[in-house]
């Protein structure tokens, strides 16, 4: 994440809060978008 890696490290424990406050919510976003392409939810399956 080239994002991440450029904010200073006295945030990087708020941008983990961050993270995993988002992580679910992208997570069922990737499962939404892989049933409307109808591809196979394989590779997401092995996610977490």
């Amino acid at each position: 994440m080239p994002a991440v890696a450029m904010i200073d490290a006295s945030r990087v424990g708020s941008v983990r809060q961050l993270d995993n406050r988002l992580l679910p919510e992208a997570l069922n976003m990737r499962a939404m978008l892989t049933a409307a392409l109808g591809v196979p939810d394989d590779e997401s399956a092995e996610v977490g």
